[in-house]
């Protein structure tokens, strides 16, 4: 359906306008209408978009803390493995790896109708990132002569 619109221009425009007989001044118009609409809306995704980064950027954030602050109950080993995990393949061995009260955080572990465990993250893909830069990180400020007692293996499964 099609709304016919009035536009009321100056006469010195108006001449400018009777000039240029090749114009077709109601697609201008309309072309000029949906630019203004489309700025107007601009804001509205621009804010859209500032969302999804700032969950993005937090679940991140609880990831990376997320690693920090278990890391007491995470051996080497671990990290190195955690340093590879990604959402797709590594569900089983994150399980594997993490202590159950650890995994059960971030991990939802269902048996299906044929009896088999089905494993599905509660976190997204960022937070697993997260867990997995955090992890590389620890990893690059280990050093091999740490003394063995400082070194937690109470995970090397």
């Amino acid at each position: 359906m099609s709304r016919n619109i009035t536009v009321t221009v100056p006469d010195e425009l108006s001449e400018k306008m009777n000039n240029m007989i090749d114009v077709n001044w109601s697609g201008v118009t309309r072309e000029a209408i949906e630019k203004y609409i489309k700025g107007r809306d601009l804001p509205i995704v621009a804010y859209a978009i500032e969302k999804v980064k700032e969950k993005k950027d937090a679940d991140f954030r609880e990831g990376y803390d997320f690693i920090i602050d278990n890391i007491d109950e995470i051996s080497i080993p671990v990290l190195q493995e955690i340093c590879t995990a990604s959402r797709n393949n590594h569900e089983h061995k994150l399980m594997m790896l993490l202590d159950e009260d650890i995994s059960e955080q971030i991990l939802d572990i269902k048996d299906n109708d044929e009896g088999v465990a089905d494993v599905y993250y509660t976190v997204s893909v960022n937070f697993i990132l997260g867990m997995s830069v955090a992890a590389e990180q620890l990893l690059e400020n280990t050093s091999d002569d740490i003394p063995k007692e400082f070194v937690k293996v109470s995970l090397g499964k």
